[in-house]
């Protein structure tokens, strides 16, 4: 019963997260721009001014796409502006995605991309 009781929330939390699949290049060199593509759900409502921002701490570089609304059950593929990495050091670099609406109501995930 202990291990239900965990299991349930959190699959629940897996299945209505607003982040959906995410797709960029990996590895990319310190001269290519880091591209990135968030699928976004709707959920069981509306989602009005839905924006998506990717950060990444260790070079200090944040970006975010254009706001747009999400009808319920709707999802939409996001781009993420290219942005350059001139100067990176080879390595692995965690990048921090965030999606929010007006509301307040956010998720957030980290993935991770190598440099060359």
């Amino acid at each position: 019963m202990k291990n239900e009781a965990f299991i349930l929330p959190f699959l629940a939390l897996l299945v209505l997260s607003p982040l959906g699949t995410m797709f960029w290049y990996d590895p990319v060199t310190d001269n290519d721009p880091f591209e990135l593509y968030v699928n976004v759900r709707g959920l069981d409502h509306d989602a009005d001014d839905v924006h998506v921002k990717a950060f990444i701490p260790d070079l200090n570089i944040e970006v975010a796409s254009r706001e747009f609304d999400l009808d319920r059950n709707e999802n939409m593929l996001v781009y993420i502006n290219s942005f350059e990495l001139a100067g990176a050091v080879p390595g692995y670099y965690p990048v921090k995605i965030v999606a929010r609406n007006d509301e307040g109501v956010r998720d957030s995930r980290y993935i991770w991309f190598t440099v060359e």
